[in-house]
Parts: structure tokens; C-alpha cells; sequence
């Protein structure tokens, strides 16, 4: 992934975890994070990948960087338009929401 973000391949990024490997997701995000790439883009990426990845995973990545307030409009999105069918992700939607109230309430940083 590095590779095809060095060499303004970003297109064939969205190609990878839309049709080659969507349980790679997690860590595209996460990569593309530590090489600050535009958050938009981001936020349109997890939008477009249509196959199930470890949403688990994306919380960890994500979180990682300090950035968990990045996903939390797409995850709210997701649990409204009921796209998980287990209960698992509910709760992973959850404790990602209260991850961010918490660091709110104490002053620390969540995201950018």
C-alpha cells in the first residue's frame, strides 16, 4: 500500500479493499493514517468497500493513531442502516462511541 501511495496510486488503493481484499481494510486505514493522508479520502474509502471486514480491527487501527473520531460518523451510519447482523458489532460501535466520551470528559485527545 505504501508503495501506491508514494507513487499517487491512490486510485488503486480504493481498488484493493473494494475488490481484491476488504479484510485488509483495517490496516489500509491505519497506514494511510500514519502517513497523514487526507481524511476525506479516508472517509470515503470505509464508505465504498462493500465487503465485510473485522470492524473490531478498523476500532484498533484507528485508535492506534488517536483518531477513533474519524469512523465514528461511518460506524453511527452502519448501526442505523443496520449493516452488521451480529450483536458483536453493535458493541464494538459502542465502545468505540464511549472511548471518545471518555477522552472528551478528561481533556485527552481523540482524533483530529
Amino acid at each position: 500500500m505504501l508503495y501506491l501511495y508514494q507513487n499517487g496510486l491512490t486510485k488503486f488503493i480504493e481498488v484493493y479493499v473494494q475488490r481484491v481484499n476488504s479484510v485488509r481494510t483495517p490496516q489500509v486505514v491505519g497506514g494511510l493514517l500514519n502517513v497523514d493522508h487526507d481524511k476525506m479520502t479516508i472517509k470515503g474509502l470505509l464508505t465504498s468497500v462493500m465487503g465485510n471486514f473485522p470492524i473490531n480491527e478498523l476500532v484498533h487501527e484507528v485508535e492506534q493513531r488517536n483518531r477513533l473520531k474519524l469512523i465514528l460518523p461511518w460506524l453511527e451510519t452502519c448501526v442505523e442502516n443496520k449493516v452488521w447482523k451480529w450483536k458483536e458489532e453493535d458493541r464494538l460501535e459502542q465502545e468505540a462511541e464511549e472511548k471518545l466520551r471518555r477522552g472528551a470528559k478528561t481533556g485527552n485527545k481523540v482524533g483530529r
